[in-house]
């Protein structure tokens, strides 16, 4: 097998070879640096018969696939609204100079591909389905060290984005993104409203919580994953290549929808309109 977790512009290469080559592939999200590669990976992934594995880690953990048993069981009902935080101070920290993160040609894009690729893909994890976003994004820190020499480079990926999201149910989704959050190292999380309720999962800093508020009896109840729920992202891998899949497990197929949301978003922030999944995809 091949594992692939080099900056973003190699992804679709590498994984192409490995699929040829016969070989299943674990890969970095975003899959790759636009859905048309992407969309051509998972072809050859499809027509080689090899498995696939991408690392969209927010799905191999016990509290995510909780809250996904919770709304599917009908938990907080109809959904009317989910709100999505994922808040860093990485770009801030000192003397952090300009990696590929921070360097479009290798990346792609910053915290939208980088961090809003996990929360893309756990809204749809979820059971939901992006139809249309509008994005806006912004830099922060416009200059760092260059990574081998004293020298000063801009910095051309976005340190901020914001998206306000249309799904397929029409659901609203709104999702915010920053690594130069002062004050907060790590938070994400995730408010889901229905009309039974209201589901919070948070993790800050290590530190998790589900929280639902029942919205007939205004209860407030914590609740904490049964056994059952735990994974760890490796040995899902393992598992996969071994002939036990998990059914939560990101294949190529996930990777490339959460692609065509990210293309959107990126095409929506620097054309400053709505842009619609369909848009996407109708050139493939």
């Amino acid at each position: 097998v091949v594992d692939i977790s080099t900056w973003n512009s190699n992804h679709c290469e590498i994984a192409q070879a490995a699929a040829l080559a016969g070989k299943s592939f674990s890969i970095e999200k975003p899959v790759g640096m636009n859905y048309t590669e992407a969309y051509d990976l998972a072809k050859t992934t499809e027509e080689m018969g090899v498995d696939s594995f991408v690392c969209l880690s927010w799905r191999y953990r016990p509290y995510t696939r909780y809250v996904k048993h919770l709304i599917s069981s009908g938990k907080v009902g109809k959904l009317y609204h989910i709100y999505v935080r994922c808040i860093k101070d990485s770009g801030l920290w000192e003397g952090r100079v300009k990696e590929w993160r921070f360097d479009k040609a290798r990346a792609g894009s910053g915290v939208l591909g980088d961090l809003g690729s996990h929360m893309i893909d756990i809204v749809r994890f979820w059971g939901e389905e992006f139809k249309e976003v509008y994005a806006k994004w912004g830099i922060i820190v416009k200059e760092r060290p260059c990574e081998n020499s004293p020298e000063i480079e801009p910095v051309d990926t976005d340190d901020w984005c914001n998206i306000v999201a249309e799904l397929e149910s029409e659901t609203s989704c709104t999702i915010q993104l920053s690594r130069c959050a002062t004050t907060i190292s790590d938070l994400i999380q995730f408010e889901v409203y229905g009309e039974k309720g209201k589901l919070i999962y948070t993790y800050l800093g290590g530190e998790q919580t589900i929280e639902f508020v029942d919205e007939a009896t205004r209860e407030v109840q914590m609740l904490t994953p049964p056994d059952e729920f735990s994974a760890e992202q490796s040995q899902s891998f393992i598992n996969l290549i071994n002939g036990i899949e998990d059914e939560y497990t990101a294949k190529i197929n996930h990777g490339l929808e959460c692609q065509a949301v990210i293309d959107a978003a990126i095409i929506s922030a620097t054309e400053n309109r709505p842009v619609t999944i369909a848009e996407i995809k109708k050139n493939i």
